[in-house]
């Protein structure tokens, strides 16, 4: 069993767990670890781990990543046509 140590002045981390299933946008402000299913995009200012067991049909936006699980396909972020 894995444990989550924080300090007192760390922010929570969301928790997306492997028996979920999410179809739609995520949007959130701290960070966040997904290991359950998500159909659609995630945009979260705070860092997002992306279990082993996660998968994941759509677009990332966060400050940084951490990808446990395998990949088919990671692009480079865009930038927004003008």
């Amino acid at each position: 069993m894995e444990e989550n140590h924080m300090d007192n002045n760390a922010v929570a981390q969301s928790v997306i767990s492997n028996e979920v299933e999410i179809t739609g946008t995520i949007k959130g402000s701290g960070s966040l670890r997904i290991d359950g299913k998500l159909e659609g995009e995630l945009h979260c200012t705070g860092d997002a781990v992306i279990g082993k067991s996660a998968q994941i049909k759509g677009n990332i936006v966060v400050s940084s990543a951490c990808i446990e699980a395998r990949s088919t396909a990671i692009s480079p972020p865009r930038t927004a046509s003008r």
